[in-house]
């Protein structure tokens, strides 16, 4: 806009020379004419006026142009400046951005870590537990059948115990039986009975007592015989049933510790799966 203002210039400077250089030559070679055409003279004046004053609007209008583009021109630095600031603020905010996302993935990375180390000591003091409840179990399990052992041996003593004292009283019956019957039979050697005619003869007292002794003798050693008999049945009956009754008891015993001890094996192998994982 300022080389059109100053090519104006240059034209209307030309214009203006051409104008001067004219009216001298026109003079000059009307000069015997001057006296009869003075209007000639008026209108070069007064075109020259026009001139200036087209020159000098011209000129007002360039300037309102070019105060009008540097308006422009100042508005569009103003906003190119406000633009370049925009610009470095948001790469500002951009830089902080990328550093806070920088920071967040370092604390992320820290917190997956930390998180992980408490994974793996958690896995491990579940492992450890899962080895110590399998452990004891094993031993709560061996214990269980030691004592079904023990309680089996001691029945089992008891028993004999039991069986041994019933044959005993067995023994001791019969050998009181025995020496029951030795003492009748020593006491018909004493008293031998008297041989009498089949006709009615009257039985004295005293071989009614001794057949009757003999006979409660008989009575009481059969009596005692079935006693200790049925004593020495009902023995064995009960030692037979309590022996079941604890290899019933030893069996279940060994099955829940079989049981026991399935149930750890697995809970340790689903553990140590788990970890693997």
């Amino acid at each position: 806009m300022e080389e059109a203002l100053k090519k104006a210039t240059e034209e209307a400077h030309k214009q203006r020379l051409a104008l001067e250089t004219v009216e001298p030559s026109a003079a000059v070679a009307a000069a015997p004419a001057a006296v009869a055409a003075p209007s000639f003279v008026q209108s070069q004046s007064k075109a020259l006026t026009e001139l200036q004053h087209t020159q000098e609007l011209q000129q007002s209008e360039l300037l309102k142009q070019l105060e009008t583009e540097e308006k422009q021109r100042q508005d569009e630095l103003q906003q190119s400046i406000q633009l370049e600031k925009r610009i470095a603020l948001a790469e500002k905010e951009r830089q902080q951005e990328e550093i806070l996302s920088h920071k967040r993935a370092e604390e992320l990375k820290i917190l997956q870590q930390e998180e992980a180390a408490q994974r793996l000591e958690a896995e491990k003091m579940e492992q450890e537990f899962l080895s110590a409840q399998a452990v004891q179990e094993t031993k709560q399990a061996a214990a269980k059948k030691a004592a079904a052992k023990a309680n089996l041996a001691r029945l089992k003593r008891k028993h004999e115990l039991q069986r041994r004292k019933a044959e005993a009283q067995l023994q001791m019956l019969k050998v009181k039986q025995q020496m029951e019957a030795e003492q009748v039979m020593e006491m018909e050697k004493q008293h031998p009975q008297p041989v009498v005619a089949p006709v009615a003869a009257p039985v004295p007292a005293a071989s009614n007592s001794l057949t009757q002794q003999k006979s409660q003798a008989q009575a009481e050693t059969e009596q005692k015989t079935k006693e200790a008999s049925a004593a020495k049945a009902a023995a064995e009956a009960k030692a037979k049933a309590e022996a079941a009754k604890a290899a019933e008891a030893k069996k279940q015993a060994e099955a829940k510790a079989a049981a026991e001890k399935a149930a750890a094996e697995k809970k340790a192998k689903e553990a140590a799966a788990a970890k693997a994982a």
